[in-house]
């Protein structure tokens, strides 16, 4: 038995922009929904992100095709960037008449899941046990949000300034790491449509858990002052509903990240110096939810995030390297 698969609320076939359509792409039921989104061309059509490894993702995306009348034949895909939710179903739906645009340049560069993050695990499991509460792990449990999917699929690697054609678009390349190192965006100038994958959500704060030895949250935050003045009309987002202000987005973004920060120089400056600790401190602030109300999943998101901010704050230079900061 593993974790249960769950569908949107929302119509799954919802047609966003001329010849542009969302997919509601069902997930296991501690995601959001994952956006995919179609662009009908006239010789080539193309598949925005592919889901989870999973059967439940491959029937919505037949049936979407099937609805549309599109074959399988015609349609080739873009990754937005390598997290199991948008990466791992080209497993399911992978074919030889197939090209795959990413910003990788081998498919096994995707993301590790973060239900894979040994290291996080067991600084999960020692916090648990200091503060009395039960840690349990159930590997097949949580099989569908580990499962990577195969690595023999070919990719055609996108670069900053590259375009990309389907029918009247004409897509630039946006090279925005942060949320993922290989995160692509995607920006038609004649429609204004921004392609926007995880790296700007209208109703979310995307995650930036640390996955390598870099500051990753400082390119983040680069990644969004990049793109903040882009004249988008309609964004496209991995998650969530389409919205249109571009620019408030970054803004509330950042804030939030601001807030984030300073939560932590606050504890920081107490002189804890343990990222369990730490990690711990910031489930004991107001309006936060408590440790042992948390899931395991948000456990290990949170371990994550803190190893993220800490990694941002040494590489700054505003603390000294005093911490053990680990990746996943």
């Amino acid at each position: 038995m593993s974790i249960r698969i769950v569908s949107g609320r929302r119509d799954p076939l919802v047609k966003v922009a001329p010849h542009i359509f969302r997919i509601d792409l069902p997930v296991t039921e501690v995601l959001p929904t994952t956006n995919s989104y179609i662009i009908i061309g006239s010789q080539r059509s193309l598949l925005i992100d592919a889901g989870l490894n999973i059967q439940e993702s491959k029937d919505a995306i037949d049936l979407a095709l099937s609805r549309l009348n599109v074959p399988w034949s015609k349609v080739d895909v873009f990754l937005t960037h390598g997290d199991l939710d948008h990466a791992a179903g080209l497993t399911q739906i992978a074919r030889q008449t197939m090209r795959v645009f990413s910003g990788m340049t081998d498919f096994r560069q995707r993301s590790i899941p973060i239900m894979c993050g040994e290291p996080f695990f067991a600084l999960v499991e020692r916090i648990c046990n200091e503060h009395g509460t039960p840690f349990e792990f159930d590997p097949d449990w949580w099989a569908p949000m580990r499962d990577r999917g195969t690595d023999d699929i070919w990719v055609t690697t996108l670069h900053e300034g590259d375009t990309l054609d389907v029918g009247d678009y004409h897509f630039e390349v946006i090279a925005t790491p942060g949320h993922e190192p290989h995160h692509l965006c995607l920006f038609d100038a004649a429609s204004g449509i921004f392609v926007s994958g995880d790296h700007v959500l209208d109703n979310q704060y995307p995650s930036v858990v640390l996955s390598s030895d870099t500051d990753e949250l400082g390119m983040y935050l680069q990644s969004l002052d990049k793109i903040r003045d882009y004249p988008a009309t309609l964004v496209l987002p991995g998650h969530g509903d389409e919205f249109t202000d571009l620019a408030g987005r970054v803004d509330a973004i950042k804030a939030h990240y601001d807030r984030q920060l300073n939560s932590i120089r606050e504890i920081l400056d107490t002189g804890i110096t343990d990222p369990a600790q730490i990690a711990y401190a910031t489930t004991c602030r107001p309006r936060r939810k408590p440790w042992g109300e948390r899931p395991l999943f948000g456990q290990v998101a949170l371990v994550g995030a803190t190893m993220t901010y800490l990694k941002h704050l040494v590489t700054t230079g505003e603390y000294p390297d005093q911490y053990e900061i680990l990746h996943k």
